[in-house]
């Protein structure tokens, strides 16, 4: 046995520490994260995403844009929460840091069998276990994870890393000496998989090619001889993901090279971005959840980003003979940073931090083991102090997910953050503060005066302060500035019913129900506008709408119950109300009217 090799019984006990370690320690930061909250993507791609409702859908994501769209392993993930706990976003958060601590096992496991294998074990087979575990678990606990973790949809950046870090795992296994070739099946087979969760496995073949060539291989010719077959298979993704890009038509016209903004504009934009990134990764603060969507960028950063690049790009390319680790983690780093941080636009997020889910690996992984060649002695206990600062960095930034009003108030942060005035005044609205709604509406008109959503917001803050006829105006604007913005025509509706001006409100409703048919609240609303105005049989029809529209919904079923008992149909006005008190056993209003409707039906008329 080699002096440089531990023995296995030593290697396997410390591997078993040093996962336990891993996910102790996910555990621990992330135990505060299930009190986060939905905040932006998370309602379009969970709360109002029926396709999660039902297995037969899991697999077929809606394709207008959401954050699930041509992502059916993502989609389905969701469904499967959805099952368990339906709305319950405690769960949700759940499976997503379970998801995260076997990512960090993923990327311990990668880092000890690479440190292991024969071009590395001569300088790193002793310290592998500890480098490995230490790694791990920095860049587990990093706070600039939280945004990929404790934001709910960014599962997708999540659940794609790790399936990707699975792939990458499996991919090593199979290149070790004397290893079995079911390892790079396994590694096809998750490249496959990978494919479905997030266009980000776009990377794995040339990740793996350069890895193979780098640190295992000396020859490219030895690689198709031996190989060939296997990076065939892994590009196999490639055909995946085209394909499901293909079904969203660039998810939504958000992505890609159709959008409102131009790949140059893009390019420049991500010159600042990636040096911000870099340095979140060693200073993490602050954290913005939302960079806003303006793609300015100043002469300075961008030549500072232009350096940064360009310096890393060329010691990388310098050190691939003497330094091949360090060259794989250069390109590894821009490799995972390509897809969305390049200049292929992603209109409506041209920087965030949950892009950095997996390029963080390799700045950690660069970090720690530069600092284990240079002070080998002290690098452990100070690596583990890093890692509790980290976790306790990470613990505080949760916090800050279960209020949508301390996250939009952070992203202000960003100069002319039209996205933050926006969602900072509808959290204000719904925490009770429509007071201080308000002015965020009006910064956000001075930046788009054209702004049909801040005037919809703005007239929703003054309905919640009794100013009726105010708030009726601000919608006309909207609706001056946006015709057929359904939103604005239902809150209308609404506002019109509150003063008693039922026939302006039908009409309302009737705009929004034109514009958005699946709106079931506006297909219930304009139902209750009916019943006011007498006509029973229109307002049946419209309470069935919203049922067959959302049918876990109780309100419906108890409106409808309504009309059925004052039309004479008894029986069916029980069933109803039964449903209702089935979808809502503490609702009060319903178990009195089942009471009643059956004390009514068993007596003699």
């Amino acid at each position: 046995m080699s002096s440089e090799t531990p023995p296995k019984d030593l290697a396997t006990r410390a591997g078993w520490i040093g996962a336990i370690f891993i996910v102790l320690g996910v555990a621990l930061a992330y135990t505060n994260s299930v009190h986060g909250v939905y905040v932006l993507d998370d309602f379009g791609s969970i709360a109002d995403n029926r396709s999660i409702h039902h297995p037969g859908t899991a697999l077929f994501p809606p394709g207008e844009g959401r954050t699930v769209s041509g992502r059916p392993l993502l989609n389905l993930s969701f469904a499967l929460n959805y099952a368990w706990g339906r709305e319950s976003i405690a769960g949700y958060h759940v499976v997503n840091v379970a998801i995260h601590a076997l990512a960090a096992l993923a990327l311990f496991g990668i880092v000890r069998r690479t440190l292991e294998l024969p071009a590395l074990a001569p300088r790193w087979a002793e310290r592998a276990d500890p480098a490995a575990a230490l790694i791990a678990l920095i860049w587990a606990l990093h706070p600039l994870q939280t945004e990929s973790v404790t934001y709910v949809v960014q599962r997708a950046e999540s659940l794609a890393g790790l399936m990707i870090l699975l792939t990458i795992y499996c991919f090593v296994r199979g290149v070790t000496p004397g290893a079995s070739a079911r390892w790079l099946d396994a590694s096809i087979a998750l490249s496959l998989v990978s494919a479905l969760a997030k266009e980000t496995a776009v990377i794995l073949p040339i990740l793996l090619l350069l890895f193979d060539r780098l640190l295992v291989t000396p020859s490219w010719a030895e690689i198709a001889r031996r190989r060939g077959i296997v990076y065939l298979g892994l590009a196999l993704n490639w055909l995946i993901i085209c394909w499901n890009l293909a079904g969203t038509g660039g998810r939504g016209g958000t992505a890609g090279f159709g959008t409102s903004v131009s790949h140059f504009d893009y390019a420049m934009k991500q010159l600042e971005a990636i040096p911000h990134y870099l340095r979140l990764a060693f200073w993490p603060s602050p954290l913005i959840l939302d960079y806003g969507t303006s793609t300015a960028v100043t002469p300075t950063k961008a030549a500072i980003g232009l350096v940064v690049i360009a310096g890393l790009l060329l010691a990388g390319f310098l050190a691939r003979k003497r330094r091949p680790g360090f060259a794989f983690l250069v390109a590894a780093f821009f490799l995972a940073l390509g897809p969305t941080s390049s200049f292929v636009p992603v209109a409506t997020q041209v920087m965030a931090e949950h892009r950095m889910y997996l390029p963080l690996a390799a700045v950690v992984v660069a970090a720690v083991l530069a600092l284990f060649e240079g002070m080998p002695v002290i690098v452990p206990p100070l690596a583990l102090m890093v890692a509790i600062a980290a976790g306790f960095a990470t613990v505080h930034r949760n916090r800050d997910y279960a209020s949508q009003v301390v996250l939009w108030t952070q992203c202000l942060a960003v100069p002319e953050n039209t996205r933050a005035e926006l969602n900072l005044s509808q959290a204000l609205i719904d925490a009770g503060r429509s007071a201080e709604a308000i002015p965020h509406c009006q910064a956000l008109l001075r930046l788009d005066p054209h702004s049909a959503e801040a005037h919809n917001n703005w007239g929703n803050a003054l309905v919640e302060l009794n100013r009726l006829d105010e708030a009726c105006a601000q919608f006309d604007l909207a609706l001056r500035e946006k015709p057929g913005l359904a939103i604005a025509h239902f809150n209308l509706g609404n506002t019109l019913m509150k003063l008693q001006r039922v026939s302006e409100a039908i009409a309302q409703y009737h705009a929004t129900v034109r514009v958005a048919p699946g709106h079931s609240r506006a297909h219930a609303n304009l139902g209750n506008a009916l019943v006011e105005q007498g006509d029973l049989r229109g307002a049946r029809a419209e309470f069935e709408t919203a049922i067959r529209l959302t049918p876990e919904n109780p309100t419906p079923h108890l409106r409808l119950g309504g009309v059925l008992m004052v039309t004479g149909d008894v029986r069916q006005a029980i069933a109803e109300f039964e449903t209702a008190v089935q979808l809502d056993p503490g609702n009060a209003e319903a178990a009195r009217k089942l009471a009643a409707a059956r004390a009514y039906g068993s007596t003699p008329h």
